[in-house]
């Protein structure tokens, strides 16, 4: 099963309704940890000749290329398309 399988699952459970206990809760936790580690493209912006790179999740700025998680929210990077 693949991660995307598994939080179509998760979501099918309804574990995303308003009443929501402690077990639906951990379950929240669960989607949100397998959703982190699908890779999703970095956010780039052009400014002043300079190249901005940020999280697509958390939004913070990279200084260093590359790197495959993000090291404020844990988000798999995905760097394929990035210009330069």
């Amino acid at each position: 099963m693949t991660n995307k399988e598994a939080i179509a699952n998760l979501k099918y459970l309804r574990i995303f309704d308003d009443d929501c206990d402690e077990d639906c809760e951990a379950l929240k936790m669960a989607v949100e940890a397998l959703e982190k580690q699908i890779p999703k493209k970095v956010k780039q912006t052009f400014k002043n000749d300079y190249d901005l790179v940020y999280c697509p999740r958390c939004g913070v700025r990279f200084i260093q290329y590359g790197k495959p998680f993000c090291g404020e929210c844990g988000q798999a990077l995905d760097w394929s398309e990035r210009n330069g």
